[in-house]
């Protein structure tokens, strides 16, 4: 589940408490909210001094039981309105600092792991049941080692490196059975 999947799911519940707004009243503001976020506040998330992600696994069956009964109309009424179709672009980066094999090796001969970045991209668009993602996946092309190990015969050799797959470029379409 996308993060501002749960957003939406707890702004709803919120808006009804707080606001006396039906969820639908909700959805149809949305694109505001979402709007607003990906332009002020997406962009600076990288340069804050604490995240705190409050969402809690356990609240997922009680936002469905809650607000389930309000999505299959609003699905219909909004199917075709280009406002409610959800665009995005996504990127993942991953880094691991340099490390040895120390404590893997009983008899010395550690082995130097050195630190690594991995990087991949994808846009697409969600349109009433049907996603397209265009992806990117190891942007760099980069073969990070995964696991190393001290080879059995020459301590100073890696035994076993595992890398990433290649740089990827790959087309996605999906549909969401069963609404």
């Amino acid at each position: 589940m996308r993060w501002a999947d749960n957003r939406l799911l707890r702004r709803m519940i919120r808006d009804s408490w707080h606001r006396n707004l039906q969820p639908e009243q909700t959805l149809t503001h949305w694109h505001y909210v979402r709007r607003s976020e990906l332009r002020n506040i997406i962009p600076f998330i990288g340069s804050v001094d604490y995240l705190v992600n409050s969402a809690m696994p356990f609240e997922l069956p009680i936002l469905k039981a809650r607000l389930f009964k309000f999505f299959p109309p609003a699905m219909e009424k909004f199917k075709n309105d280009a406002k409610r179709q959800d665009a995005y672009v996504r990127a993942n980066y991953w880094h691991k600092d340099e490390t040895t094999t120390r404590g893997f090796n009983r008899q010395g001969g550690d082995i130097d792991v050195p630190s690594q970045n991995v990087i991949s991209a994808s846009t697409g668009i969600f349109v009433n049941d049907w996603q397209i993602k265009l992806y990117l996946n190891n942007v760099t092309n980069s073969r990070p080692l995964l696991q190393i190990f001290p080879n059995s015969v020459d301590q100073t050799l890696p035994s076993i490196a595992s890398s990433v797959r290649p740089r990827t470029l790959g087309l996605e379409l999906s549909y969401l059975f069963g609404n």
